[in-house]
């Protein structure tokens, strides 16, 4: 993930391990926010105005805090 979807290290006080949940959590979504539109075929992704080389940017969007 890049810095800009990164959350401070300790917001609202939280502790280290629910920092690291927290982050875990995020890198789940913008995984299988790639993973889905990878899948999707190079039609189905025209259909939607995507380029593939959109998608990682796109996934980061959709994480975004």
């Amino acid at each position: 993930l890049s810095k800009a979807t990164i959350p401070p290290v300790n917001p609202r006080g939280m502790t280290m391990f629910e920092v690291l949940k927290s982050r875990y959590a995020v890198w789940k979504r913008y995984s299988r926010t790639v993973a889905e539109l990878e899948s999707l075929s190079s039609r189905e992704l025209s259909d939607l105005g995507i380029m593939r080389s959109d998608i990682p940017r796109l996934a980061r969007e959709a994480v975004r805090w």
